[in-house]
């Protein structure tokens, strides 16, 4: 009856514990990367809301703008954090639609909101001309 470990007993059972533990780390790793990356892709998309709702603020559709240039923002914590953030906004119009029977006619504008060409959103405006 064997009462105690060999070297190589435990030298192997050392080597499959630090194994384990280096798989845990590294999965702990990738976790954490992407609930961060998740974090600024909210984030970002939370700007691009933000910016659409205002959408009458500005005349300068089709270009590059920066959200704190663009929005009165009244706290200062989020004016740090806008401050190197620039939304390219994109408008298309697409095709006029008229209304058979009635004196209206309706123009779809696609508007395209992208920031560093990753996070995109469309939202669509519908103008109603007589």
């Amino acid at each position: 009856m064997k009462k105690a470990l060999s070297l190589i007993e435990v030298l192997i059972s050392i080597i499959i514990i630090t194994v384990v533990i280096g798989a845990l780390i590294k999965i702990k790793q990738n976790n954490l990367f992407i609930i961060e990356k998740s974090d600024v892709s909210k984030l970002n998309q939370a700007y691009i809301s933000l910016y659409a709702l205002n959408y009458q603020i500005s005349d300068n559709r089709n270009k590059n703008l920066a959200i704190d240039e663009q929005l009165l923002l009244r706290d200062d914590e989020l004016k740090k954090q806008t401050k190197s953030t620039n939304i390219n906004i994109k408008d298309k119009m697409l095709d006029t639609k008229e209304v058979e029977n009635t004196p209206f006619s309706f123009k779809p504008i696609e508007s395209l909101y992208s920031i560093k060409n990753s996070i995109k959103k469309k939202f669509y405006t519908i103008k109603i001309d007589k």
